[in-house]
């Protein structure tokens, strides 16, 4: 498969299959037959075993840096994509689930050490928020601060307000929110801990 760099869904198909790829090295230890083209199929002496072991790992390897190649570029595709369509840089799920995938993300705390940022629902993220309702201050500090767009609900993140509403609601995390949820994860990651130290 021709792969464009400049086509974002180009580079979201190459991610998938460069993921999928790694995750059979390290649960199946299944690996492309043609990497051991060199090596006779048939020869089973440790020598022969030794290198094709040393071949699974060089190639393990190259895949893994391939992720994370792909993985900056998806990123660095999406940040103009949401550059482009509301002026400045928004943080969207797709960008923050692509890094948080990694094995050392560092996207999280990239956005919540600026303090304040903006972030993009997604439908179903907003779908908890209405479910919710007035429920918990967390509902009520993302819902107050939001904005209705063509691409949905624009939340002004302002992190010590996530941080008192957790606080407030006794939880650290978003309750009754799908812990695989970009929302989740990153009001998780936020925590209640800097309310807390005010508190102390």
């Amino acid at each position: 498969m021709f792969l464009n760099l400049n086509d974002i869904e180009s580079v979201r198909k190459s991610l998938e299959s460069s993921r999928l790829e790694v995750a059979e090295m390290h649960n199946s230890k299944v690996y492309p037959s043609g990497i051991y083209c060199r090596i006779d199929p048939f020869d089973v002496t440790d020598e022969a075993n030794k290198e094709r072991r040393r071949i699974e790992r060089s190639y393990k390897r190259t895949m893994e840096l391939q992720v994370e190649q792909m993985s900056d570029r998806l990123i660095s595709m999406l940040e103009k994509e949401t550059e482009r369509k509301h002026g400045e840089h928004v943080l969207t799920s797709e960008e923050l689930l692509t890094d948080w995938d990694r094995d050392c993300p560092t996207y999280p705390e990239h956005w919540t050490e600026r303090g304040v940022f903006k972030y993009l629902l997604t439908e179903g993220e907003y779908g908890w928020l209405k479910f919710i309702g007035g429920r918990y201050a967390i509902a009520n500090v993302i819902n107050g601060s939001s904005i209705a767009t063509d691409d949905g609900l624009l939340w002004q993140v302002d992190t010590y307000e996530v941080s008192k509403a957790l606080h407030d609601d006794a939880v650290d995390r978003a309750p009754m929110l799908d812990e695989d949820t970009a929302l989740a994860k990153l009001i998780w990651f936020i925590g209640p801990d800097e309310a807390e130290r005010d508190d102390a």
